[in-house]
């Protein structure tokens, strides 16, 4: 069991929190068993959580990209939209690189994407 305050326990909340949303299990073991990869495993999707700082911890530096999303999501939420940030790397090597070397990730707030994944479900149902 994890201890409330904790770095533990704050994952566990996370992955409970993501398995929730997204309709999904959190796996017992958080993705540390080798048949049990991810922390959470919806139909869709196979999730692998992060969790940084939090409450009564030395307070972490914003990152940029999260600077940047923050002014992103501003701006899409004033035209009706969501926003998102789109980062490529050139890594040409990479298990995730495509045809032309570029991994491409794409980042956009949870709530966001839950509401995006539950607008596509009921157009995926009304068709």
């Amino acid at each position: 069991m994890a201890v409330k305050g904790t770095t533990k326990r704050r994952s566990v909340d996370q992955e409970n929190r993501i398995a929730s949303l997204y309709g999904g299990k959190r796996s017992p073991s958080s993705g540390a068993a080798i048949n049990d990869s991810g922390d959470v495993i919806t139909t869709e999707e196979l999730i692998e959580c992060k969790t940084t700082g939090g409450p009564g911890q030395k307070k972490i530096a914003e990152p940029k990209f999260l600077k940047e999303l923050g002014k992103v999501v501003e701006e899409a939420r004033e035209r009706g939209r969501v926003g998102s940030i789109m980062l490529q790397y050139y890594l040409p090597d990479s298990y995730l690189s495509n045809r032309d070397g570029w991994v491409e990730v794409t980042v956009r707030r949870t709530a966001d994407d839950v509401d995006l994944h539950e607008r596509l479900r009921e157009a995926d149902e009304r068709n």
